[in-house]
């Protein structure tokens, strides 16, 4: 759903909660879930930025992601925004891998089936962006950083990094 559909769905809740005369509305569990998917698209829109820079498309480029999990040095997956935004790469039809080391095995409410991929120079190198969705201790950040074409970082993971910031895109 594009920012613009988003848009005329919230107008149009609004103006049916006008006509009606009332001015308390709601919006169902489904109307959020749908108007909650507006999030993932600054990531996909930060990560096709970062790829343009670098003369790439999103469609068919590999974008590893680094962490799914809820929050930090977990393996709960609940209500994961990294869930929503590796199915809107799927839609923009990217490449994707993941890595999580509290979580090895993903499914997505589509099927589809993710084994977390091993984190070494070749497979970070390999892709041609890294996307910081989940900001585990585990990751040596500067050294991701050095061996990535383009990162993402959506959790201000990468503050400290001395070198290489130009190859860094932030939200």
């Amino acid at each position: 759903m594009t920012r613009k559909e988003i848009l005329i769905y919230v107008i149009i809740l609004l103006s049916a909660a006008v006509i009606s005369g009332s001015l308390r509305w709601y919006l169902t569990k489904q109307d959020w879930k749908i108007l909650a998917r507006d999030n993932g698209w600054i990531p996909i829109e930060k990560i096709s930025a970062a790829l343009n820079s670098r003369k790439k498309s999103l469609s068919e480029s590999k974008v590893l992601v680094l962490g799914v999990a809820y929050k930090k040095n977990i393996n709960d997956i609940r209500e994961s925004p990294s869930l929503d935004i590796i199915k809107l790469l799927e839609a923009k039809k990217a490449r994707v891998f993941y890595n999580d080391p509290y979580v090895s095995e993903l499914v997505l409410d589509g099927g589809n089936k993710y084994k977390s991929v091993h984190i070494n120079a070749r497979t970070v190198g390999s892709v041609d962006c890294v996307a910081i969705l989940t900001d585990h201790s585990d990751y040596n950040y500067q050294w991701i950083v050095d061996k990535a074409k383009v990162v993402v970082d959506t959790r201000n993971a990468t503050k400290n990094i001395k070198s290489n910031r130009g190859k860094i895109f932030k939200i």
